[in-house]
């Protein structure tokens, strides 16, 4: 069997399977994932929107009042992450 055919046969039988709750886990799994790298560059993109307030280059190093607010959306976002996995 080709890894084509096999993915043929998973997508057809993803409407059974998840009906049925298989693969479940690793649906929330995924989500969970999806969810920190939207995080990640959530944070990232605001760290270097502080640089460029700053006149200074992508990636910069950042004064404590302007970093303390990005790293706490940061947490927020990930703990956001977080309950949304638990909950399931």
């Amino acid at each position: 069997m080709t890894p084509e055919t096999i993915n043929q046969i998973k997508e057809a039988l993803a409407p059974i399977a998840e009906k049925i709750g298989v693969g479940k886990e690793e649906r929330r799994q995924a989500r969970y994932g999806e969810c920190l790298s939207s995080a990640w560059r959530q944070y990232s993109s605001a760290w270097d929107s502080q640089c460029k307030l700053a006149g200074k280059e992508a990636d910069c190093t950042l004064p404590k009042y302007r970093y303390e607010p990005v790293e706490a959306d940061y947490v927020r976002e990930k703990e956001m992450c977080l309950a949304v996995y638990k909950s399931g």
